[in-house]
């Protein structure tokens, strides 16, 4: 009986308080995560509308996202881009959009203009779908 009384005092002494101030801890750094990546979110869609290749080039500069490590390709004959496993294609009718790495997919999707290909390419890599 007295050890169980003394595990109930350590219990309310030391370890309740300690787990309370834990879980306001994680509130607070949960808020203040979720705040940072919504202030970040908006900071992205201002860039927007992103009308051309280079334009989304100097917005991914902007964000130091190293675009020189990207892999734009372009079917045009005097344009052609290399970067990395990231493609950004120019048909003659149409863009087409398709990437394989960690950011988001590995299909491809079609798109009427450049613009349309490059906005897409920046909600995605950005995550802001």
């Amino acid at each position: 009986m007295i050890l169980f009384k003394i595990l109930l005092m350590v219990l309310f002494c030391c370890v309740l308080p300690v787990v309370i101030v834990l879980k306001i801890w994680v509130y607070f750094a949960t808020l203040h995560t979720e705040k940072k990546n919504e202030l970040r979110t908006q900071k992205l869609l201002s860039y927007l509308p992103i009308k051309t290749v280079p334009e989304l080039l100097k917005v991914l500069e902007a964000e130091a996202q190293k675009p020189k490590e990207y892999y734009f390709k372009t079917y045009y004959i005097t344009t052609e881009l290399h970067f990395n496993d990231v493609c950004l294609i120019q048909g003659e009718d149409n863009w087409i959009v398709c990437y394989a790495d960690s950011h988001a997919f590995t299909d491809e999707h079609y798109f009427q203009t450049e613009q349309e290909a490059c906005e897409f390419f920046f909600h995605y890599y950005f995550n802001l779908l």
